[in-house]
């Protein structure tokens, strides 16, 4: 129980999350991983190539 009456629901096991959000990740030409980086904000941004 949190201190505000609600149940704690994040029983995430961290390592099998990350595999899983990686190989979901990879599917897409757009997404680029980063290692040991950290997240300082989130935005959106449109990048148009030519071909």
């Amino acid at each position: 129980m949190t201190p505000n009456g609600f149940g704690t629901r994040t029983d995430i096991v961290q390592p099998v999350f990350e595999k899983i959000l990686l190989s979901r990740a990879q599917r897409f030409e757009c997404a680029d991983v980063q290692y040991q980086t950290t997240v300082t904000g989130l935005g959106e941004s449109l990048t148009v190539h030519a071909g």
